[in-house]
């Protein structure tokens, strides 16, 4: 049985183990498992620091009170490293309609309490979700705000929020989408683009495919608006060169490397939107051009290190005489 199969059940096993760096997931199941407490004043129990074993042990070995379920929530990270086998003669006694919910994210699979759980319980992993996993979780949020989107929009905003797959990231800047929307059912492009963040690495990549297309106003803007946002020289300078060296690569590669998967493991890229952009992006250039470039950046570089010139002043060389 999983955790999934319990909830949709109803049936639940003593003791649960949820582990893994997805905290979204984590926080997710434990409010089920609250809400089975009704009545939590009496009925739900954290330990998020220290545990008392007599205490815990009184909890654990008496029924509910008032409602049917009686919740004991233990997350905190050193609890794991305390459990012994009075712990383990503890949890073969647990009361037929208490449930014990044990949270630890770094939690070893070979450990004791890993594999009692296993045997006894049910043990969780809360993992990172993909790409393909939070678009899905996207669509099902905005229709439980009764917004409308397009697949197109939906996979923009994904594409636009997921860089690195966050639930907790997308769920903050879907609530913005559906707050600035109000009454309008739907949430289209430009709300998005008015709403939601852009990470520094785009807003890298944009300023420089702005500069190299020749539109100044654009380029402008964005390199104003990165230093109004108080952004490192230094930082700004790192993801040009990064941009610039993948550019290089992707030319060098495209007569011998057809395949996209092998492209993308080589530049290690996770997602072939990024792929597509930069093999785009890296039509403008022919190769002894971007080796230039990247001259020019190992020796600007260069005096950054030996502090010749400043951060600042290196980054405007670079963007500006590209």
């Amino acid at each position: 049985m999983t955790i999934e199969e319990s909830f949709k059940k109803s049936e639940f096993k003593n003791i649960y183990l949820l582990y893994g760096s997805e905290s979204y997931i984590i926080n997710n199941f434990l409010n089920k498992f609250k809400k089975l407490a009704t009545y939590p004043d009496f009925d739900l129990f954290e330990y998020t620091d220290t545990v008392d074993f007599n205490n815990l042990s009184n909890i654990l070995m008496s029924n509910p009170m008032l409602s049917e379920k009686k919740i004991v929530i233990i997350d905190y990270k050193d609890f794991s490293s305390k459990v012994n086998n009075s712990y383990y003669a503890l949890f073969d006694k647990i009361s037929e309609n208490t449930i014990l919910i044990i949270v630890d994210r770094d939690i070893e699979k070979k450990s004791a309490l890993y594999k009692y759980i296993e045997k006894n319980g049910i043990v969780t992993e809360c993992k990172p979700v993909d790409m393909y996993q939070l678009k899905t979780l996207a669509e099902r949020y905005f229709k439980s705000q009764k917004k409308n989107i397009s697949q197109n929009d939906l996979q923009y905003f994904v594409d636009r929020v997921g860089k690195t797959p966050d639930i907790n990231i997308m769920i903050n800047e879907a609530n913005k989408l559906v707050n600035y929307a109000k009454e309008n059912d739907a949430i289209t492009r430009e709300i998005i683009d008015k709403v939601c963040i852009v990470s520094l690495e785009d807003k890298v990549f944009d300023m420089i495919n702005y500069q190299v297309k020749k539109d100044n106003f654009k380029f402008e803007k964005l390199y104003a608006d990165l230093l109004d946002l108080k952004e490192e020289p230094a930082k700004i300078f790192a993801l040009i060169k990064d941009q610039y060296i993948k550019l290089l690569s992707v030319k060098s590669m495209e007569n011998f490397i057809k395949s996209d998967e092998e492209m993308m493991k080589a530049l290690n890229i996770n997602y072939d939107w990024k792929l597509r952009n930069l093999k785009t992006f890296a039509k403008r250039f022919d190769i002894s051009r971007l080796e230039v470039i990247i001259d020019r950046i190992a020796s600007l570089e260069l005096k950054m290190k030996t502090s010749t010139i400043a951060d600042q002043t290196a980054l405007e060389i670079l963007l500006f005489n590209v």
